[in-house]
């Protein structure tokens, strides 16, 4: 039961910290009416934002990923130390199995979410990706170098880019 409160502060305590990234990402929650705010929700500004529940998705994949793998990182290493007792496969096959079920679902969840905020900030993820048109079937670039307009020395894999609605 000691536990209990640790998991509830730990979700509370990101929500809130998540909520505001999502509000800053995609503010809301008011009204300007003659270059003032008026009409201020705070709840709605922080919950109801469309942003919200991909980010919180987003990252406690992220957080299930990471610490399944730093923790069979530390079974990894003792095993290299020579520490290895008859239970640790078993042990190390836990988190590293957690961590493996977890990886496939930030892929889309990074993809949707980039997606959404691509609808807002057109330029901007036009910049990142490094487009300098946008373009039906356009490339997705691993690592390179932005110079010039292009990504030099990346590896592009054609028609892997999704970004909907480019103004």
């Amino acid at each position: 039961m000691s536990g209990l409160p640790i998991v509830v502060t730990g979700f509370t305590g990101s929500l809130t910290v998540i909520s505001v990234n999502a509000w800053m990402n995609h503010p809301g929650g008011f009204q300007l009416r003659g270059g003032k705010v008026v009409d201020i929700h705070p709840l709605k500004a922080l919950f109801a934002n469309s942003y919200l529940w991909h980010e919180l998705v987003h990252m406690y994949i992220a957080g299930y990923i990471v610490s399944g793998f730093l923790v069979a990182g530390a079974y990894a290493f003792a095993r290299l130390r020579g520490r290895w007792a008859a239970t640790s496969a078993r042990r190390s096959a836990i988190p590293l199995t957690i961590a493996a079920l977890a990886s496939p679902g930030a892929g889309p969840r990074r993809r949707l979410g980039g997606a959404r905020r691509c609808d807002h900030t057109a330029n901007e993820a036009r910049r990142v990706r490094g487009l300098g048109n946008t373009r039906r079937g356009a490339p997705e670039h691993l690592l390179g170098w932005y110079s010039d307009g292009r990504v030099k020395y990346g590896i592009a894999i054609p028609h892997a880019l999704v970004i909907p609605r480019f103004p």
